[in-house]
């Protein structure tokens, strides 16, 4: 087993690099909160391709056992999106 892949294995790390690129640009050019829900909503978007994609195919996703990498990812998206629900609260 290849864990880097081939060529399909890419797709869903392409897809969180772009959601987290969008999610910065938003963060510069828009809306810091705005931004800061697109980049947690892509942390746990990435936390199901790992959960739910073998590891042959989401290449640099898997980084630890899948376990581990599910649950750090939709903890860090939902500390974010937490924080950013709580800042709005306090505005």
């Amino acid at each position: 087993m290849n864990p880097g892949g081939g060529v399909g294995a890419w797709w869903p790390y392409l897809v969180v690099l772009a959601g987290i690129a969008i999610g910065l640009t938003v963060i510069a050019v828009y809306d810091p909160m705005t931004g800061a829900y697109v980049i947690a909503a892509t942390l746990m978007l990435a936390a199901v391709f790992r959960l739910v994609l073998p590891r042959d195919q989401v290449a640099r996703l898997a980084v630890r056992n899948r376990a581990v990498d599910v649950v750090m990812m939709a903890v860090f998206g939902l500390a974010i999106a937490l924080v950013v629900v709580a800042l709005k609260q306090i505005q």
